[in-house]
């Protein structure tokens, strides 16, 4: 909006004017207009965007933001600190145990990364164990082993529980890609014995929930899964470390310093590993080409994408902006208005939002007091949370009205899909050339006039 008001003060100011740098002294045809010559040309390369896709990305980028950040982050924090109070005054060994059963449910869940159960380790632990084994160092070492522990279980879990079950359903195994020839690479690699360096950075620096899961949709060894997972204690003992210094931060500022060291360290650690791993998978399919287009066909993946593929390519057909009513296009640019600020309040003022709990805090004092839901800091972090309820709600709402419009139409004739197309009711092809933004599907338009999104300012 802010950029239309210059532009358009800018054009008044020409038109008032009569001034234009360059050789010529008047505005020519081109010129006249509501907005600058070259805000138009913005505008006009913006109305062959989809904005039905554009839109839904936008509430995409908050949900996602919001589940890792916010969700997940508060939600494990608060568990964390309920935690510490809960084990206070127990023997390491309780400690242990207690530790090692919430690490593998919270590996259970896809969104929570793994650096929670580690640093958990080497703060709930720390704190049981120093004064049993009488040595910090100690108490670190045996914090790692539980932590080492926790998550060639949890990768265990994952594999055999989860991915091979999930593996049975063609629906999984299809979303998975394991027709596709990067999964064929990862196969390839992840088949490797022993402890190759492909093969490690891909175990340690892939997502916890999707590799473990991916190996057991794979049907892969999990005895060469584990093997492969052997070098992670090294990020893994970094993390119990951080959570050790955060431990002992009233002792000094040497222990604060600690700490971020080895969360930093742990940290970079993870990143380049999954780093390397996206490599090691674009050079393997570079050099192994006859060795992954030698892997058969998953037949009924194949059978089950060719059956969805017109439901697909139908959904991105109904999905074009002008094929929306305007009450369905009021409902997303609705849900968009309602997640944006949600997410900037979140992303800017998270202070403001949400109460800041750390791993070492009581669960009874304050913030909390008891009471996990006082993490939300009075009204401003209550209105966040609501708005983004509310964004959910549209736009999942518009997204089941896109599945039925889509399915409802796939059982049309084809006679009368092709009369509807002709009708006008889904565009067929750009109005100013041009494949559309946004979509895959050759064909299918989603033009839409910025005049019936951005009016100009009176």
């Amino acid at each position: 909006p802010f950029f239309l008001f210059i532009a358009w003060l800018n054009q008044k100011v020409r038109e008032g004017t009569g001034y234009k740098t360059g050789y010529k002294s008047s505005l020519n045809d081109q010129e006249q207009g509501t907005y600058t010559q070259k805000c138009n040309k913005i505008l006009r390369n913006l109305e062959r965007w989809n904005w039905t896709s554009v839109l839904s990305c936008a509430v995409w980028l908050g949900i996602i933001y919001f589940t890792l950040q916010v969700g997940i982050g508060k939600i494990t924090y608060v568990l964390m600190s309920w935690l510490n109070g809960l084990l206070a005054g127990s023997n390491i060994w309780a400690v242990s145990a207690a530790i090692y059963f919430i690490g593998l449910g919270l590996f259970a869940i896809p969104a929570v990364p793994g650096a929670p159960a580690y640093l958990a380790c080497g703060v709930t632990i720390g704190a049981a164990g120093e004064e049993q084994f009488g040595s910090f160092w100690l108490t670190m070492v045996w914090g790692t082993i539980v932590a080492m522990i926790c998550k060639l279980s949890a990768c265990l879990m994952q594999q055999k529980i989860f991915g091979e079950q999930l593996g049975n359903r063609v629906s999984v195994r299809s979303a998975c890609g394991v027709n596709t020839d990067f999964i064929k690479s990862v196969r390839l690699i992840l088949e490797q014995k022993g402890l190759t360096f492909d093969k490690v950075v891909i175990l340690v620096g892939g997502p916890d929930w999707p590799t473990s899961v991916l190996t057991g949709i794979l049907k892969l060894s999990a005895y060469q899964m584990q093997i492969g997972t052997l070098p992670i204690v090294a990020p893994i003992a970094l993390t119990v470390l951080a959570g050790g210094g955060m431990l002992k931060k009233d002792e000094g500022e040497l222990w604060n310093s600690l700490s971020g060291l080895f969360l930093t360290l742990a940290g970079m650690a993870f990143g380049a590993t999954m780093i390397l791993a996206v490599l090691a998978i674009e050079k393997h399919m570079e050099s192994n080409k006859e060795a992954i287009a030698a892997i058969p066909d998953d037949e009924e993946v194949k059978a089950y994408d060719a059956k969805n593929e017109a439901l697909i390519a139908m959904r991105q057909e109904v999905s074009g902006w002008e094929s929306q009513s305007p009450v369905w296009r009021v409902v997303l640019i609705l849900a968009v208005c309602l997640i944006y600020p949600s997410t900037i309040l979140f992303a800017l003022f998270g202070d403001v939002c949400f109460h800041n709990v750390g791993l070492t805090d009581d669960f009874e004092g304050y913030p909390l007091y008891g009471n996990a839901f006082n993490v939300v800091k009075g009204w401003v972090g209550w209105t966040a949370i609501g708005l983004q309820v509310g964004s959910w709600v549209l736009f999942f709402s518009f997204n089941k009205m896109l599945g039925a419009k889509a399915a409802a139409r796939l059982a049309q004739p084809v006679d009368t899909r092709s009369a509807a197309r002709a009708s006008g009711s889904t565009p067929a092809s750009p109005t100013n050339g041009g494949p559309m933004v946004g979509s895959s599907v050759p064909g299918v338009s989603g033009v839409v006039n910025m005049s019936q999104m951005l009016p100009a300012p009176a």
